[in-house]
Protein backbone atom coordinates (compact mmCIF):
# COMPACT_ATOMS: atom_id res chain seq x y z
CA UNK A 1 0.00 0.00 0.00
CA UNK A 2 1.37 3.82 -0.50
CA UNK A 3 -0.07 7.07 0.21
CA UNK A 4 -3.31 7.23 -3.08
CA UNK A 5 -3.58 10.82 -4.87
CA UNK A 6 -6.98 11.31 -4.98
CA UNK A 7 -8.88 12.57 -8.46
CA UNK A 8 -12.25 14.58 -7.12
CA UNK A 9 -15.73 14.47 -8.36
CA UNK A 10 -17.11 18.18 -9.53
CA UNK A 11 -20.68 19.29 -8.85
CA UNK A 12 -21.63 22.17 -10.24
CA UNK A 13 -24.77 23.39 -8.15
CA UNK A 14 -25.97 27.00 -9.36
CA UNK A 15 -24.27 29.09 -6.74
CA UNK A 16 -20.34 27.38 -7.62
CA UNK A 17 -18.23 30.15 -8.47
CA UNK A 18 -14.31 29.56 -10.02
CA UNK A 19 -12.04 29.65 -6.83
CA UNK A 20 -11.04 25.46 -7.70
CA UNK A 21 -9.58 26.59 -10.79
CA UNK A 22 -8.38 30.41 -9.53
CA UNK A 23 -6.17 28.99 -6.50
CA UNK A 24 -5.62 25.31 -6.37
CA UNK A 25 -5.59 25.46 -10.47
CA UNK A 26 -8.18 21.72 -10.58
CA UNK A 27 -9.64 20.45 -13.51
CA UNK A 28 -13.08 21.40 -13.66
CA UNK A 29 -14.80 20.49 -16.06
CA UNK A 30 -17.83 22.95 -16.00
CA UNK A 31 -17.73 26.36 -15.96
CA UNK A 32 -18.51 26.54 -12.43
CA UNK A 33 -17.56 24.31 -9.39
CA UNK A 34 -19.74 23.95 -6.55
CA UNK A 35 -18.65 21.41 -4.75
CA UNK A 36 -15.43 19.33 -4.71
CA UNK A 37 -15.22 15.70 -3.43
CA UNK A 38 -11.93 15.25 -2.98
CA UNK A 39 -12.86 11.66 -0.63
CA UNK A 40 -15.95 10.01 -1.18
CA UNK A 41 -17.00 6.49 -1.18
CA UNK A 42 -20.80 8.02 -1.61
CA UNK A 43 -22.70 6.38 -3.97
CA UNK A 44 -23.12 9.90 -5.39
CA UNK A 45 -19.97 10.34 -6.17
CA UNK A 46 -17.06 8.15 -5.35
CA UNK A 47 -13.44 9.68 -5.87
CA UNK A 48 -10.81 7.46 -8.05
CA UNK A 49 -7.26 6.98 -7.14
CA UNK A 50 -4.82 8.84 -9.77
CA UNK A 51 -1.55 7.59 -8.82
CA UNK A 52 0.28 3.58 -9.19
CA UNK A 53 -0.96 0.24 -9.61
CA UNK A 54 -4.37 1.05 -8.53
CA UNK A 55 -4.75 4.29 -10.74
CA UNK A 56 -8.37 4.51 -12.59
CA UNK A 57 -9.95 3.01 -9.88
CA UNK A 58 -12.59 4.30 -7.22
CA UNK A 59 -11.46 4.01 -3.94
CA UNK A 60 -13.27 2.09 -2.21
CA UNK A 61 -11.59 -0.71 -4.07
CA UNK A 62 -8.87 0.03 -1.76
CA UNK A 63 -10.16 1.22 1.32
CA UNK A 64 -13.72 -0.20 1.26
CA UNK A 65 -17.10 1.01 0.43
CA UNK A 66 -17.96 1.32 4.31
CA UNK A 67 -15.70 4.23 5.14
CA UNK A 68 -17.28 6.65 7.10
CA UNK A 69 -16.54 10.08 6.11
CA UNK A 70 -16.13 12.15 2.91
CA UNK A 71 -14.25 15.24 2.44
CA UNK A 72 -15.25 17.72 0.09
CA UNK A 73 -14.26 21.49 -1.05
CA UNK A 74 -17.21 23.88 -1.49
CA UNK A 75 -16.90 27.13 -3.63
CA UNK A 76 -19.46 29.52 -2.87
CA UNK A 77 -19.93 32.21 -5.42
CA UNK A 78 -23.44 33.06 -3.94
CA UNK A 79 -25.13 32.13 -0.72
CA UNK A 80 -26.28 28.54 -0.05
CA UNK A 81 -29.35 27.69 1.22
CA UNK A 82 -30.37 27.38 5.03
CA UNK A 83 -30.43 24.21 5.94
CA UNK A 84 -29.86 21.77 8.55
CA UNK A 85 -28.72 17.78 8.47
CA UNK A 86 -31.07 14.87 10.87
CA UNK A 87 -28.97 12.74 13.23
CA UNK A 88 -28.52 8.53 12.32
CA UNK A 89 -31.72 7.88 13.90
CA UNK A 90 -33.76 10.07 11.55
CA UNK A 91 -31.92 9.01 8.52
CA UNK A 92 -31.86 5.54 9.09
CA UNK A 93 -35.47 5.62 9.74
CA UNK A 94 -36.54 8.05 7.16
CA UNK A 95 -33.92 8.38 4.41
CA UNK A 96 -33.41 5.15 3.52
CA UNK A 97 -31.06 3.98 6.17
CA UNK A 98 -28.61 6.18 5.31
CA UNK A 99 -26.29 7.83 8.23
CA UNK A 100 -26.97 11.39 9.74
CA UNK A 101 -24.58 14.28 9.00
CA UNK A 102 -22.34 16.03 11.32
CA UNK A 103 -20.00 18.05 9.68
CA UNK A 104 -16.84 20.53 10.53
CA UNK A 105 -16.29 23.57 7.97
CA UNK A 106 -12.34 24.79 7.68
CA UNK A 107 -12.36 28.43 6.31
CA UNK A 108 -9.86 28.37 2.96
CA UNK A 109 -10.90 31.59 1.44
CA UNK A 110 -13.30 34.48 2.56
CA UNK A 111 -13.77 37.83 0.44
CA UNK A 112 -14.80 40.88 2.79
CA UNK A 113 -17.53 40.78 4.61
CA UNK A 114 -18.34 36.79 4.07
CA UNK A 115 -20.40 35.91 6.84
CA UNK A 116 -22.20 32.52 7.60
CA UNK A 117 -25.28 31.17 8.68
CA UNK A 118 -24.48 29.49 12.06
CA UNK A 119 -26.87 28.53 14.20
CA UNK A 120 -30.23 30.71 15.41
CA UNK A 121 -30.63 33.53 17.73
CA UNK A 122 -31.17 32.95 21.35
CA UNK A 123 -34.71 33.60 21.59
CA UNK A 124 -35.93 30.87 18.97
CA UNK A 125 -38.21 28.81 19.67
CA UNK A 126 -39.98 26.20 17.27
CA UNK A 127 -43.02 28.54 17.23
CA UNK A 128 -40.98 31.60 16.02
CA UNK A 129 -38.95 29.96 13.55
CA UNK A 130 -41.97 28.43 11.64
CA UNK A 131 -44.22 31.99 11.52
CA UNK A 132 -40.77 33.31 10.30
CA UNK A 133 -40.87 30.85 7.47
CA UNK A 134 -44.16 31.18 6.63
CA UNK A 135 -44.00 34.80 6.51
CA UNK A 136 -41.11 35.28 4.65
CA UNK A 137 -38.91 36.44 7.30
CA UNK A 138 -36.62 33.47 8.57
CA UNK A 139 -33.28 35.05 8.48
CA UNK A 140 -34.47 37.49 11.68
CA UNK A 141 -34.35 33.61 13.60
CA UNK A 142 -30.61 33.18 12.30
CA UNK A 143 -27.38 34.07 13.68
CA UNK A 144 -24.63 35.45 11.17
CA UNK A 145 -20.84 35.41 12.02
CA UNK A 146 -18.13 36.97 10.18
CA UNK A 147 -15.37 35.02 8.99
CA UNK A 148 -11.82 35.01 7.96
CA UNK A 149 -9.51 32.14 6.71
CA UNK A 150 -8.66 29.59 9.48
CA UNK A 151 -11.73 29.73 11.28
CA UNK A 152 -13.17 26.93 12.00
CA UNK A 153 -16.71 25.55 12.62
CA UNK A 154 -17.96 22.27 14.30
CA UNK A 155 -21.94 21.87 13.08
CA UNK A 156 -23.67 18.50 14.31
CA UNK A 157 -26.97 17.44 12.83
CA UNK A 158 -29.36 19.60 14.51
CA UNK A 159 -27.83 22.77 13.67
CA UNK A 160 -28.97 25.16 11.39
CA UNK A 161 -26.61 26.56 9.03
CA UNK A 162 -25.85 28.45 5.60
CA UNK A 163 -22.35 29.19 3.90
CA UNK A 164 -22.38 32.84 2.60
CA UNK A 165 -21.01 34.54 -0.28
CA UNK A 166 -17.43 34.83 -1.20
CA UNK A 167 -16.42 31.68 1.19
CA UNK A 168 -14.72 28.49 -0.11
CA UNK A 169 -14.39 26.36 2.94
CA UNK A 170 -13.15 22.43 3.35
CA UNK A 171 -15.71 20.11 5.00
CA UNK A 172 -15.24 16.49 6.59
CA UNK A 173 -18.41 14.91 7.55
CA UNK A 174 -19.93 11.67 7.83
CA UNK A 175 -20.69 9.85 4.47
CA UNK A 176 -24.16 11.65 4.00
CA UNK A 177 -25.57 13.20 1.33
CA UNK A 178 -28.79 13.97 3.47
CA UNK A 179 -29.91 17.95 3.17
CA UNK A 180 -32.97 19.20 4.08
CA UNK A 181 -33.40 22.77 3.14
CA UNK A 182 -35.34 25.40 4.91
CA UNK A 183 -35.14 28.35 2.52
CA UNK A 184 -33.69 29.04 -0.63
CA UNK A 185 -33.61 32.89 -1.13
CA UNK A 186 -36.81 32.38 -3.40
CA UNK A 187 -34.12 30.75 -6.06
CA UNK A 188 -34.94 27.87 -9.45
CA UNK A 189 -33.11 25.20 -10.63
CA UNK A 190 -32.14 24.46 -14.15
CA UNK A 191 -35.38 23.46 -14.39
CA UNK A 192 -36.74 26.79 -13.92
CA UNK A 193 -38.76 25.87 -10.97
CA UNK A 194 -38.25 26.64 -7.14
CA UNK A 195 -35.46 24.62 -5.43
CA UNK A 196 -37.54 21.74 -3.48
CA UNK A 197 -37.09 22.91 0.46
CA UNK A 198 -37.85 20.23 3.03
CA UNK A 199 -39.44 22.12 5.96
CA UNK A 200 -41.19 19.41 7.57
CA UNK A 201 -38.19 17.65 8.21
CA UNK A 202 -36.19 19.58 8.54
CA UNK A 203 -38.63 21.23 11.88
CA UNK A 204 -38.72 17.51 13.23
CA UNK A 205 -34.38 17.35 13.15
CA UNK A 206 -33.54 21.31 14.92
CA UNK A 207 -32.62 21.28 17.82
CA UNK A 208 -34.18 24.20 18.86
CA UNK A 209 -32.14 24.05 21.93
CA UNK A 210 -28.75 24.15 20.41
CA UNK A 211 -27.79 27.74 19.21
CA UNK A 212 -24.88 27.33 18.27
CA UNK A 213 -22.07 25.28 18.32
CA UNK A 214 -18.39 26.13 18.61
CA UNK A 215 -15.26 23.53 18.93
CA UNK A 216 -14.21 23.50 22.33
CA UNK A 217 -11.51 20.98 21.84
CA UNK A 218 -8.60 23.15 19.97
CA UNK A 219 -5.35 22.24 21.08
CA UNK A 220 -1.79 23.21 19.59
CA UNK A 221 1.16 21.49 19.90
CA UNK A 222 4.74 21.80 18.52
CA UNK A 223 6.66 18.24 17.23
CA UNK A 224 9.93 19.05 16.44
CA UNK A 225 9.31 22.18 14.60
CA UNK A 226 5.71 21.93 13.42
CA UNK A 227 2.87 23.16 14.55
CA UNK A 228 -0.38 20.84 14.84
CA UNK A 229 -3.70 22.32 15.78
CA UNK A 230 -6.39 19.49 16.61
CA UNK A 231 -10.00 21.64 16.11
CA UNK A 232 -12.26 18.94 17.17
CA UNK A 233 -12.61 14.91 18.44
CA UNK A 234 -16.14 14.35 18.06
CA UNK A 235 -17.74 10.68 17.69
CA UNK A 236 -17.32 10.85 14.36
CA UNK A 237 -13.47 12.20 13.23
CA UNK A 238 -10.68 14.07 14.27
CA UNK A 239 -9.68 16.69 12.47
CA UNK A 240 -6.31 18.28 12.52
CA UNK A 241 -4.67 21.26 10.83
CA UNK A 242 -0.50 20.50 10.41
CA UNK A 243 1.89 23.22 9.64
CA UNK A 244 5.07 21.67 8.29
CA UNK A 245 8.42 23.48 8.47
CA UNK A 246 10.15 21.16 6.58
CA UNK A 247 9.97 17.04 7.57
CA UNK A 248 7.14 15.34 9.56
CA UNK A 249 6.81 11.77 10.26
CA UNK A 250 3.50 9.95 11.24
CA UNK A 251 2.80 6.59 12.40
CA UNK A 252 -1.18 5.88 12.24
CA UNK A 253 -3.26 2.71 12.53
CA UNK A 254 -6.37 3.66 10.62
CA UNK A 255 -7.21 5.47 7.09
CA UNK A 256 -6.46 9.08 6.83
CA UNK A 257 -7.30 12.24 4.52
CA UNK A 258 -4.64 14.54 3.87
CA UNK A 259 -5.15 17.81 2.18
CA UNK A 260 -3.04 20.06 1.08
CA UNK A 261 -4.13 23.30 1.55
CA UNK A 262 -0.62 25.01 1.02
CA UNK A 263 2.97 23.98 -0.07
CA UNK A 264 4.56 21.22 -2.24
CA UNK A 265 6.78 18.72 -1.47
CA UNK A 266 6.87 14.68 -1.07
CA UNK A 267 4.86 12.57 0.80
CA UNK A 268 6.55 8.99 1.20
CA UNK A 269 5.52 5.43 2.98
CA UNK A 270 6.60 2.00 2.01
CA UNK A 271 9.56 2.95 -0.17
CA UNK A 272 6.84 4.87 -2.70
CA UNK A 273 7.35 8.71 -2.81
CA UNK A 274 4.55 10.77 -4.42
CA UNK A 275 5.31 15.14 -5.43
CA UNK A 276 2.19 16.71 -3.91
CA UNK A 277 1.04 20.62 -4.33
CA UNK A 278 -1.02 22.69 -3.51
CA UNK A 279 -4.95 21.75 -3.24
CA UNK A 280 -3.98 18.30 -3.72
CA UNK A 281 -5.77 15.60 -1.44
CA UNK A 282 -4.22 11.75 -0.36
CA UNK A 283 -5.37 9.11 1.46
CA UNK A 284 -3.21 7.05 3.36
CA UNK A 285 -4.97 3.36 3.52
CA UNK A 286 -5.43 1.74 7.00
CA UNK A 287 -2.83 -0.84 5.95
CA UNK A 288 0.50 2.10 5.88
CA UNK A 289 1.67 2.30 9.37
CA UNK A 290 4.10 5.17 8.57
CA UNK A 291 4.18 7.73 6.55
CA UNK A 292 7.00 10.80 6.07
CA UNK A 293 5.85 14.73 4.16
CA UNK A 294 8.74 16.91 3.08
CA UNK A 295 8.11 20.13 1.68
CA UNK A 296 7.08 23.32 3.66
CA UNK A 297 3.32 22.84 3.22
CA UNK A 298 0.14 23.25 5.71
CA UNK A 299 -1.94 20.03 5.96
CA UNK A 300 -5.21 19.59 6.53
CA UNK A 301 -5.78 15.79 8.23
CA UNK A 302 -8.82 13.90 8.83
CA UNK A 303 -9.78 10.40 10.22
CA UNK A 304 -12.41 8.33 12.03
CA UNK A 305 -12.50 8.24 15.53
Amino acid sequence: MYPLKMKPVFKDYLWGGTKFKDIYNKNVPFEIGAESWEMSVHDNGKSIIANGEFAGQTVDVVIGNHFPLLFKLIDARDDLSVQVHPNDNFAASYENGSLGKTELWYILAAEAGSQLVYGLNGNVTAETFKAAIEEGKIESQLKFVDVKPGDCFFIPAGLVHAIGRGIMIAEIQQNSDTTYRVYDYNRVGADGKPRELHINKALDVINFNMKYCQPNTTIITKVDKNTITRYIACEYFVFEKIEVESEYKQESNQAEILFFADGDGIISANGISEKFQKGDTFVIPQTVKNYEIQGKCVVLKSCPT
